[in-house]
C-alpha cells in the first residue's frame, strides 16, 4: 500500500535530477557522462539528507511508542495491585462469612447451647460471641467450641449470663 508521504522523497530526487541536468547543460564542456554522474552524486546526497530525516523521525516514532509501552505497563501494574488488594479483601470477608457461617453451625448442633441466642460476628479471624446464656459454664462451653473451628484466630467472648432458654 502505497502512501502520500513516500512521494514527497520521489518528488524530491526529480527536481534534482531535473536541476542537476538543466546546470550541466549549460556547461558545454562538460561531457553528458559528467553531467549525469553530477546529477547522480546530487540526488544520492539529497536521498541520504532524506534518509537520515526519515531516520531522526522513526527514532523519534520509537522513543514515544516506548514511553506509551512504558506508561501502559505501569498502568497495568498499577491495576494489577488494586486488584489483588481488593482480591485479598473479598477474600477476607468471605473468609469471615465462612467462619461465621461455621461458628453459627457449630453452636445450633451443640445441645447445650441456646445458639438462636448467640450473636456472631467475625472479622480477620477473630470471632466475637455476644448474647446471653444459661451458665458461665455455657459461655466456656461456647468459647472451647468457637476455638475448635479451623481458621478462627481468637475468640472475643462477650456473652452475659442471663435467662437463655
Amino acid at each position: 500500500m502505497k502512501h502520500p508521504k513516500y512521494i514527497w522523497p520521489v518528488i524530491l530526487c526529480g527536481a534534482v535530477l531535473a536541476a542537476g541536468c538543466d546546470r550541466a547543460e549549460r556547461n558545454d564542456n562538460d561531457t553528458l557522462g559528467e553531467k549525469v554522474d553530477r546529477a547522480g552524486d546530487k540526488i544520492a546526497h539529497e536521498a541520504a539528507e532524506v534518509g537520515d530525516a526519515a531516520d531522526r523521525g522513526l527514532d523519534a516514532t520509537g522513543r514515544k511508542i516506548d514511553a506509551g509501552i512504558a506508561s501502559a505497563e505501569q498502568s497495568v501494574e498499577r491495576a494489577a495491585d488494586r486488584a489483588a488488594e481488593q482480591g485479598e479483601e473479598w477474600g477476607d470477608k468471605l473468609s469471615d462469612s465462612s467462619l461465621t457461617v461455621k461458628t453459627k453451625s457449630a453452636l445450633i448442633a451443640d445441645p447445650d447451647l441456646s445458639a438462636l441466642k448467640i450473636d456472631v460476628d467475625t472479622k480477620n479471624g477473630v470471632v466475637t460471641l455476644r448474647g446471653e446464656v444459661a451458665s458461665s459454664a455455657a459461655a466456656d462451653k461456647a468459647s472451647m467450641v468457637v476455638k475448635g473451628i479451623d481458621g478462627v484466630v481468637s475468640v472475643d467472648n462477650q456473652l452475659r449470663i442471663g435467662p437463655a432458654g
